[in-house]
C-alpha cells in the first residue's frame, strides 16, 4: 500500500516504511500521475495471441488464393480445353475419367456439372458452362473477404494494448458529389466518374447515369462502371480511350498483371437495373441492350500533383488526362512493385518537384493510395506535367 500524505501517519507506521520527500504537492502530484500513467498502461488481452494466429491463419489463406487466382487467369487456355472436355465426357456418361486425361482432377459431379481441381495446393470449383475467369473472380472476392477479417482482427488484437484517447471531431468539407468515386477531367473537358465497389456502380447507374451519357465497362468481371458525363456535348474519340483506360485499369486485369484489355461502350438509354422476366439482378449488375462498341486499351495509370487557389490536390487517372493538368506526375503500369512503396516514391516526387518552384505542399502516402489500383506496379515514368 502506497500513499501521500501531508503530515506524518504515525496510525499507519506499524509494519510499514515511510519517507519524508519534498512538498506535499508535488509528491500527491507525482503520485497521480503515477496512477493515471499505469491505468493507461497497455493490458494485454488474454484472446490477444489467438486472434493474431486467426489474422495470420486468414492471411495465408488469402494469398493462397490469390496465387491460385493468377494461376488460373494465366493458364485460361488450358482451363477451358479442360472444361470442353469434361463437357464432352459428361454426354457420353463418362465424367469420372476426366482425371486420368488431367491429373489435376480430384473430384467431379456429373449432377452439379462440378469440376474441382488442385490449383497450386488449393482446391477450386469449376463449373461447366461458365468461364474459368469467372472462377478466378471468386477467389479474388474471398481473398478480399478474408483480408477484410484479418485486418479487423489486428485492430481488435491491438486495442488491447493501446489505451482508450477521446475521439476528435473535426469538420469535414463538402465535396462534389464524384469525388467519392474514382474520376478524373479528359483531355477534352468531359467529367468521367468510376465505381470503386458494387456499390458505387449500383449508384452510379441509378442516381447519375443519365441517356446520353456514356458508359462503359471492361470485358473482366468485376471491374468499376465508368460513366462520361456528356452534359449535351458529344465526347470525342480521346475521352472515349482515357475512359476505356480507366475501366480497364481499375478492374481486376491490373492485379492479375494483365497489360491490355478489352472495354465496351453504350449510350446510358442502353443501361437498366430492371431485370428480364424470371431473373435476378444483384447489387452492382446491370443488364445492357443492343450493340455494343468495343475498344482494346493499355494498363496505365498516372498520379499527378494539381496547383490550385486553394493549394495542391493529388489527380490520378489515364496518363495523357493527367499529364495536361499536372504540375508533374508518375505514369504506372502493372508490375511488382508494392502499393505502399510506390506510394512513398510518387509522394517524395511530387514534394521534390513542388519544392523546385518554391511551393511547399502536405502531400502524403494516405493521399495517394486511394488513386491506386489494386495490385502490383512498375514505374514507367516521372516528368513534368503540361501544366508545368
Amino acid at each position: 500500500m502506497e500513499g501521500v500524505y501531508p503530515f506524518e501517519p504515525r496510525h499507519l507506521l506499524s509494519g510499514m516504511r515511510a519517507a519524508r520527500v519534498g512538498s506535499f504537492s508535488e509528491a500527491a502530484a507525482r503520485y497521480f500521475l503515477e496512477m493515471v500513467e499505469e491505468s493507461l498502461a497497455p493490458k494485454p488481452s488474454p484472446v490477444r495471441e489467438r486472434t493474431l494466429r486467426a489474422a495470420e491463419e486468414r492471411e495465408a489463406r488469402a494469398r493462397a488464393l490469390r496465387a491460385a487466382a493468377e494461376r488460373i487467369f494465366a493458364n485460361l487456355h488450358y482451363y477451358r480445353e479442360l472444361l470442353r472436355e469434361a463437357e464432352k465426357l459428361r454426354r457420353e456418361g463418362r465424367m469420372s475419367e476426366l482425371g486420368l486425361i488431367y491429373s489435376d482432377v480430384v473430384e467431379v459431379d456429373p449432377g452439379l456439372r462440378v469440376v474441382t481441381v488442385d490449383v497450386g495446393g488449393v482446391r477450386v470449383r469449376l463449373r461447366l458452362g461458365e468461364s474459368p475467369a469467372a472462377a478466378a473472380s471468386r477467389l479474388y472476392e474471398e481473398a478480399k473477404s478474408l483480408e477484410a477479417k484479418a485486418a479487423r482482427a489486428r485492430e481488435v488484437a491491438e486495442s488491447s494494448l493501446t489505451p482508450r484517447r477521446p475521439r476528435v471531431l473535426r469538420p469535414r468539407r463538402r465535396g462534389a458529389w464524384y469525388e467519392q468515386f474514382l474520376h478524373f477531367v479528359s483531355t477534352e473537358g468531359f467529367l468521367v466518374v468510376g465505381g470503386r465497389n458494387a456499390a458505387q456502380n449500383e449508384q452510379l447507374v441509378r442516381r447519375y447515369l443519365r441517356p446520353d451519357d456514356l458508359f462503359l465497362h471492361a470485358e473482366v468481371h468485376g471491374g468499376p462502371v465508368v460513366v462520361v458525363k456528356t452534359e449535351g456535348r458529344s465526347p470525342g474519340q480521346a475521352t472515349i480511350i482515357e475512359a476505356a483506360q480507366l475501366a480497364a485499369s481499375y478492374s481486376r486485369a491490373w492485379e492479375a498483371g494483365f497489360y491490355s484489355a478489352d472495354v465496351y461502350w453504350v449510350y446510358g438509354r442502353q443501361v437498366s437495373k430492371k431485370a428480364p422476366s424470371g431473373e435476378y439482378l444483384g447489387r452492382g449488375a446491370f443488364m445492357v441492350y443492343g450493340s455494343r462498341n468495343y475498344v482494346s486499351v493499355s494498363l496505365a495509370v498516372a498520379v499527378g500533383l494539381l496547383l490550385t487557389a486553394e493549394g495542391a490536390e493529388v489527380v490520378y487517372g489515364p496518363p495523357r488526362a493527367v499529364a495536361a493538368r499536372s504540375l508533374a506526375f508518375v505514369e504506372l503500369a502493372p508490375g511488382r512493385l508494392s502499393r505502399e512503396l510506390v506510394a512513398r516514391k510518387i509522394v517524395e516526387f511530387l514534394r521534390r518537384e513542388a519544392e523546385q518552384r518554391g511551393v511547399s505542399i502536405k502531400v502524403t502516402s494516405e493521399d495517394v493510395l486511394p488513386c491506386l489500383p489494386r495490385g502490383g506496379f512498375y514505374v514507367v515514368r516521372k516528368a513534368r506535367g503540361e501544366a508545368g
